[in-house]
């Protein structure tokens, strides 16, 4: 009979990096070589980079919030109305809860006066200390509600949460927070005159930058990044008269733009498909017609399943799946959420652990 020991790390690695992250929290308690093995930063990066890549060929794991303030995990949805979910032990604000995803980790902003970085699913989770929100750079200024933003810098090999000030005279100031070092740096930008702060906190976060739709001339939608290995600013061409009160997210591996038009009769999702590119950005309408018009909580796109063949979305504080080819929606049953959606996010499972990422300024978070 072969044991741990005929199989080669590599081999190891690639058996087990198919794996999602619950079963293998299991298989490193059966030894302390494989609990080695298991834990290497070598093989966390190997089963991130396969669970990323698999995204578009199963459902993403998707965290929702509901009221009571609360957090409920789904980890398979299901066609036949058994969707399930379980409750998460993660710290809820009174008021508001701001989650802001990125490679399995999520950053929780609670009340807009604690923060946490957190993974779902080994439910580690470590504090975040506040920005000097009363120091003197931004007391010189009136500022705007801030941007919040948790993206993977891989030239320094680490996770850095970013906060974006809108200050007087078209200015932005990033506070950025280093995981990895407990360090954190301020940036004043140049003024981008005409251009107005987002109507969303949550920045989307891709290819090691940090992005919002930011209101221009005659209130048109303008996307700006800031990558923050390199710490410059830079803009995404949009499709041509993106209004400006928007929401930017990211959509299946993808930036994607969500324009509810103002008539009334449908909403525009757009996606682009290459990054950078301009002529990539393909749209996808879902009528407003199956919903509440009542309502006006805005459509936030989670994830795509079955090949992309359907969307499920939050829509008037309910869950939906939408048909992609046959323009047709039904409401998602899910055993455990009873009440209204507030808000949802997709993330990847990932065994990347907040406690390992850790630095001096963080403290560890009681469970």
């Amino acid at each position: 009979m072969a044991t741990r020991a005929d199989f080669p790390d590599e081999i190891l690695v690639e058996i087990f990096s198919r794996l999602p992250a619950k079963p293998i929290g299991k298989f490193r308690s059966l030894s302390k070589s494989w609990r080695k093995s298991l834990s290497s930063p070598h093989f966390i990066k190997s089963h991130l980079a396969r669970q990323k890549s698999r995204r578009q060929q199963q459902a993403n794991l998707i965290l929702i919030t509901t009221m009571p303030r609360s957090f409920r995990c789904i980890e398979t949805i299901n066609d036949d109305d058994g969707t399930i979910s379980r409750a998460l032990n993660l710290p809820a604000g009174f008021r508001s809860n701001i989650l802001v995803p990125c490679d399995g980790l999520i950053l929780l902003i609670i009340d807009r006066n604690k923060m946490f970085l957190a993974n779902p699913i080994t439910l580690e989770q470590v504090e975040i200390p506040n920005p000097p929100l009363f120091c003197d750079e931004l007391v010189m200024y009136d500022y705007f509600s801030p941007l919040y933003g948790l993206v993977y810098d891989s030239v320094n090999d680490d996770y850095k949460v970013v906060e974006v000030f809108f200050v007087s005279n078209f200015r932005r100031i990033f506070d950025i927070y280093s995981v990895k070092t407990g360090v954190r740096k301020m940036i004043k930008s140049p003024p981008v005159i005409n251009t107005y702060p987002p109507n969303y906190p949550l920045a989307a976060s891709f290819n090691g930058a940090i992005h919002w739709l930011a209101g221009g001339y005659k209130l048109v939608g303008e996307i700006h990044a800031l990558d923050v290995a390199n710490e410059v600013c830079f803009e995404i061409p949009v499709p041509s008269d993106i209004r400006a009160s928007s929401v930017l997210r990211v959509l299946g591996g993808c930036l994607c733009i969500i324009d509810d038009q103002s008539n009334g009769e449908w909403t525009d999702v757009w996606i682009m498909k290459e990054y950078g590119m301009a002529d990539s950005w393909t749209k996808l309408t879902v009528p407003k017609t199956v919903y509440d018009p009542c309502l006006r909580a805005p459509l936030k796109p989670l994830c795509f399943i079955r090949d992309e063949e359907e969307v499920v979305l939050v829509k008037n504080e309910q869950l939906v799946v939408h048909n992609v080819k046959e323009g047709t929606s039904r409401d998602l049953v899910v055993d455990g959420i009873a009440r209204t959606v507030l808000d949802g996010l997709a993330f990847v499972d990932s065994l990347v652990s907040p406690t390992a990422l850790w630095g001096h300024g963080g403290e560890q978070a009681n469970d």
